[in-house]
């Protein structure tokens, strides 16, 4: 379908946005909203759009889709303003930071009709889908693990240790991608989270740093998550997943490789950035735009879809209720609002 697209927000996301959708044939980029407006015609110039202050004028532009990449907490008006000019949505993780938002903007995308992706965009790595594919033959996921180390920079947002901006920490920011790759990977919804969050980064006192939790999914099935995101260098970055399924384990490990081994002993292993399109940094924002304006054309949902949004946030939620009582929450303690 040909698309005229608007993104609220020119930061590193925004940015990512914008040339995923750049290079798509049937995609034109209108404008790009930013209240730095540098940082909007900067990044405008390089897509050939226009630059604005404002993202209402976005809309009146007269768009299709709208890219939202604002801070988390900020997704619920342009969700509402433009679902109701029946504009299709692609909102950056977290959907939202409380549930009640979260609900809010689900609602208001299925009663307008509107296509709705959450950008999990670590689901279109080639890693990632061979081993969702390995995984489909493997047997139900039996334990699992996510491990994710990242160094906050001083070149990111100020915002996102703000809690009222950001509604938390690294598992906001950079984890919930692992809380989706389980999700998708075990094919089943977390029902029971414990966890543990530690702040000690000098510059932050509002948000965690570092978090440690242990998932129960609906079969009984288990995982554990760690991440941490300090102010020192931790190279080499690391975000890693392994599954044990009934049949085989399989592990990824992002922007490097996917890797499984069967019952049987047969092994079988994928290298990333092998090929031209994979050795491309940032090509899954390419295939996220690709899917997004199929599942408009098509009439189906995107990989990616608003209740995937919803779902993840509510494992966060419980995580942090989990934190603050000492004690594991129940996803569906999130859901009521009891948590």
């Amino acid at each position: 379908m040909s698309a005229r697209i608007g993104i609220i927000g020119a930061g590193k996301a925004g940015e990512r946005q914008a040339r995923g959708f750049h290079v798509h044939p049937d995609a034109t980029i209108v404008g790009i909203a930013d209240l730095d407006r540098t940082r909007a015609a900067n990044l405008a110039a390089e897509v050939g759009a226009t630059a604005v202050e404002d993202w209402r004028d976005l809309l009146r532009a007269g768009i299709d889709v709208l890219v939202i990449a604002t801070p988390h907490s900020l997704h619920v008006p342009p969700v509402e303003a433009a679902a109701a000019q029946g504009v299709h949505l692609l909102v950056e993780k977290p959907i939202a930071t409380t549930i009640d938002d979260a609900q809010r903007i689900a609602d208001v995308a299925g009663e307008a009709g509107v296509r709705l992706a959450v950008s999990f965009v670590h689901r279109f790595r080639e890693e990632v889908q061979r081993a969702k594919a390995w995984l489909a033959a493997a047997g139900a996921p039996q334990v699992s693990r996510e491990t994710q180390a990242s160094r906050r920079l001083a070149s990111d947002p100020s915002w996102l240790t703000n809690a009222a901006l950001a509604g938390g920490g690294v598992l906001m920011y950079s984890a919930i991608h692992g809380i989706d790759r389980l999700r998708w990977f075990h094919g089943e919804e977390v029902v029971s989270v414990h966890a543990i969050t530690r702040r000690y980064a000098p510059d932050n006192d509002e948000v965690e740093d570092g978090i440690a939790m242990v998932l129960q999914f609906e079969s009984g099935s288990t995982a554990t998550l760690t991440a941490n995101s300090p102010t020192y260098a931790t190279a080499p970055s690391v975000w890693e997943t392994e599954v044990h399924a009934k049949h085989a384990m399989v592990r990824v490990r992002t922007r490097e490789f996917a890797e499984t081994a069967h019952a049987d002993g047969t092994v079988e292993r994928y290298d990333a950035g092998n090929d031209e399109e994979t050795a491309r940094p940032h090509y899954n924002f390419e295939r996220q735009a690709a899917d997004l304006l199929d599942a408009i054309s098509s009439n189906r949902e995107p990989l990616a879809n608003v209740q995937d949004g919803v779902r993840a946030l509510e494992v966060c939620l419980a995580a942090y209720a989990s934190a603050a009582r000492g004690a594991p929450v129940a996803t569906e303690e999130v859901r009521e609002g009891t948590a």
